[in-house]
């Protein structure tokens, strides 16, 4: 988005989110008790805290990236993605949100995916003119006989079959609505996905080569392109032995990847000349990371270890 800043809209609010001049509840980083002899401060007051304290006015941003390896806890931890997630590229983390079967029909299913149906606010209707305007419908889907008794079953999440106008990429769907799940093959010329689906029949999975200079670090949103547009676009290959969706050689080390990555950075340098690093770790289990600041040879390299759902900031 380019976005430099934005604005909290909300500072303090009552125990339930409100009030609010539409009637609904929102949060806020600090909130009152429910007998208002109190405050309550949220992780969120103390996220921003990270950048509001070391990352003073007259910093400048610089490039950052950072690898990170999940390997050891694949198969034993949940993507936390749901339906109505962006389909983009990050750098390769082998982590459950990187990690894809083929199904028999040619699906790409998320293997340790499955969301709540009725987390989030991602539920659209089923209605005809929603389907027209490119919603997929069943976005939210509630098994019967668990919604009698006040319970929804986990559901398995696909890539979608086409762009998706409400999240700006391919989104996840869920894998029972059939008529949305995408079908993907092998191109005969390259060997890159292509869709095999009739809504997108003959286009290659694919992310616009701009992104490789205005997003170093990853967070491109995958769409699809004309399988010929190589000069414009750059490709993805899966990975039957990895359950891996690669970039080709061109743009570096992604991986396609359900939302985004679980461990995120920024740097800044403060007018003294400190580098100041915020890093993110949204996984249940600790990682070992590496941080790279700057470019070429004024870049420097981080080595940490970040607790599980933490955020730290370094400087040096």
């Amino acid at each position: 988005s380019f976005a430099t800043g934005w604005v909290d809209w909300n500072l303090l609010l009552n125990h339930e989110g409100g009030p609010n001049h539409l009637g609904n509840l929102c949060d806020a980083p600090v909130l009152t008790t429910e007998k208002w002899d109190g405050l309550i401060y949220q992780p969120y007051y103390h996220v921003l805290g990270h950048f509001s304290k070391f990352i003073v006015p007259g910093s400048v941003r610089v490039s950052t990236s950072v690898t990170a390896d999940f390997s050891d806890s694949l198969g034993k931890a949940s993507s936390g993605m749901n339906v109505g997630a962006s389909i983009t590229s990050w750098d390769c983390d082998s982590s459950v949100r990187q990690s894809f079967t083929m199904t028999k029909d040619g699906g790409l299913m998320l293997l340790q995916g499955a969301g709540h149906p009725t987390d989030g606010d991602l539920g659209h209707s089923d209605s005809p003119q929603d389907a027209a305007d490119g919603w997929s419908p069943g976005r939210r889907r509630m098994d019967t006989d668990a919604a009698a008794e006040g319970e929804a079953k986990p559901i398995e999440l696909c890539m979608g079959r086409q762009h998706d106008p409400i999240v700006g990429s391919i989104s996840l769907v869920d894998c029972a609505a059939k008529e949305w799940v995408g079908q993907w093959g092998v191109h005969p010329d390259g060997g890159m996905l292509v869709s095999t689906h009739t809504a997108s029949l003959g286009l290659c999975l694919a992310v616009p080569h701009a992104y490789a200079t205005i997003m170093p670090h990853g967070g491109a949103a995958l769409t699809l392109a004309d399988c010929g547009s190589s000069f414009d676009h750059t490709f993805f290959y899966y990975n039957a032995n990895a359950n891996t969706v690669t970039a080709g050689a061109d743009y570096g080390r992604r991986c396609v990847t359900a939302g985004w990555a679980f461990v995120q950075s920024m740097a800044a340098v403060t007018p003294s000349g400190d580098t100041v690093v915020v890093v993110l770790n949204e996984a249940e289990e600790d990682v070992d990371l590496k941080v790279r600041t700057g470019a070429n040879q004024g870049s420097r390299t981080l080595a940490a270890k970040l607790p599980a759902r933490s955020i730290q900031t370094y400087v040096y």
